[in-house]
């Protein structure tokens, strides 16, 4: 599942005031041919969405969903039981990345220093998410890439349709969208935007 991760480039970050909502933007999504979604766990029932969204009677492209901000193991568990294929949270803690692993899913731990980038990794983190990588933006994320070239990074916070190809371009192996991505582009429909963005992503 890691090197699908690595090869998908783009994850859907999905906030939303409510359930219904939330479900609304991931399957928008999934329609523009986004392959990996993430509910946050600031959805109001987040877990429902995610059990939602694997119901076999309402089938969708194949695609990987997992739960995002994860913060507590409560959370954690909640999102493991409904189904999510991976956890990714803003900080480090040892006890959501051994949560993750004990369920045999990716664990994805947030940092942005470089010590805290090594800490997450030396914890068994699939990744790391560096968070918020618009306050170093790309020229960071290329400097982390030049000491920490085994380390896979997920850029999130800040990233949008503008200065997504320049994060891949430094070195990060994945990057978060959110709201840019059911908002769509001037002129363009969500869908149609969030298609072109897909097909773009593998030229770096």
């Amino acid at each position: 599942m890691s090197r699908n991760f690595l090869e998908a480039r783009l994850v859907a970050v999905v906030r939303a005031p409510d359930p219904q909502t939330a479900l609304e933007r991931a399957k928008l999504c999934l329609l523009g041919g986004i392959q990996w979604i993430e509910i946050t766990c600031s959805v109001p029932a987040f877990e429902e969405v995610i059990r939602d969204l694997l119901d076999p009677l309402d089938p969708h492209p194949a695609f990987t969903l997992g739960a995002g901000t994860v913060r507590s193991l409560e959370e954690a568990e909640k999102a493991i039981a409904a189904g999510a294929q991976f956890l990714v949270s803003p900080h480090t803690d040892v006890a959501l990345v051994r949560c993750a692993q004990e369920a045999g899913i990716l664990a994805c731990a947030g940092a942005y220093t470089p010590t805290e980038i090594m800490q997450a990794w030396h914890l068994g983190a699939d990744f790391v998410k560096l968070f918020p990588v618009h306050l170093g933006g790309p020229e960071y994320v290329r400097s982390l890439k030049q000491v920490f070239p085994e380390i896979p990074l997920f850029a999130c916070g800040g990233v949008g349709f503008q200065n997504a190809r320049d994060y891949l371009k430094a070195g990060a192996s994945a990057v978060g969208i959110g709201s840019c991505l059911w908002q769509g582009e001037p002129g363009q429909d969500p869908v149609t935007a969030i298609r072109r963005l897909t097909e773009i992503y593998p030229v770096v």
